[in-house]
């Protein structure tokens, strides 16, 4: 025979860990077996877990000034882990290694951890939930510029107007 119990989003039982059945509580559906005595019950894995899905959103080109920040989105039941890395310059893979498994990473003003301009960084993240199950490896490709992107102030900064009316604004680099 076998027992199966189905569990929330809220659970905080993992595999391995011991569930103790009361007894006196827990008989047969159709009650012709007396109650069950209490019996401590070992969590298995599920027979068929479903890996996490994340996505990797950030800009693909950072200039010497600006900052950067990369997200991670993750679709599971349970809170996941992150683990960041770059195959394309082992000190920023280090740096990202080293990173507390959170779904963001902010680069400061000047990007100093992607510190050669003019290179293309990729970037990758995995996820892994609380059966140690990882999620595909989610790619993004920052291209750091040497020179800083130009800025343009407009002046107004905003202006609201009806469509019939006319506007002038001007912009300065």
């Amino acid at each position: 025979t076998q027992l199966v119990v189905v569990l929330g989003s809220g659970a905080t039982l993992v595999p391995t860990s011991t569930l103790t059945l009361v007894g006196g509580v827990v008989r047969s559906a159709n009650l012709i077996s007396s109650y069950m005595s209490e019996t401590p019950v070992s969590v298995g894995m599920p027979a068929n877990p479903l890996a996490p899905v994340i996505s990797l959103i950030g800009p693909t080109v950072v200039d010497a000034c600006s900052s950067m920040t990369l997200y991670a989105s993750g679709v599971s039941i349970r809170p996941l882990q992150y683990q960041w890395s770059c195959s394309t310059d082992s000190s920023l893979d280090a740096y990202l290694r080293n990173l507390p498994p959170s779904s963001e990473v902010d680069f400061g003003v000047g990007t100093p951890q992607l510190a050669q301009a003019g290179m293309a960084y990729t970037i990758s993240v995995k996820a892994v939930d609380f059966l140690g199950i990882s999620s595909n490896v989610a790619l993004l490709t920052v291209y750091k510029q040497s020179q800083p992107a130009p800025t343009v102030v407009f002046s107004p900064p905003s202006q609201s107007i009806l469509r019939s009316q006319a506007l002038t604004i001007t912009g300065v680099a």
